[in-house]
């Protein structure tokens, strides 16, 4: 399950990346079929960001402790609760959060 969020995490960076450069060339060149492109890329890059929190979040849930951040944020004891609410708890995925708002 990690390898997953991690590669929807990577996924994600580069069709956002991609979408700027994208951006960027439409401005340059007004033109409406790049600005449509980069459109599409800016979508897939918030489904990848979406998906890759939402297997955060069942990690945290299902105590996913193969996971270095669950083992480190949460353990067996807490309440459900605290469990999701470890998903802005670190850095890392505070970022994560910040990218899915």
């Amino acid at each position: 399950m990690g390898t997953a969020g991690y590669l929807l995490q990577l996924f994600g960076f580069f069709a956002c990346t991609g979408a700027m450069v994208i951006y960027l060339i439409a401005f340059k060149g007004k033109s409406e079929s790049y600005l449509k492109i980069g459109n599409s890329l800016f979508l897939i890059s918030t489904l990848f960001i979406i998906l890759a929190s939402a297997v955060l979040m069942a990690a945290l849930i299902t105590s996913d402790f193969t996971i270095a951040y669950v083992a480190q944020y949460t353990d067996l004891a807490l309440p459900m609760l605290y469990k999701m609410s470890a998903f802005w708890g670190g850095q890392s995925c505070s970022l994560l959060l910040w990218a899915l708002l």
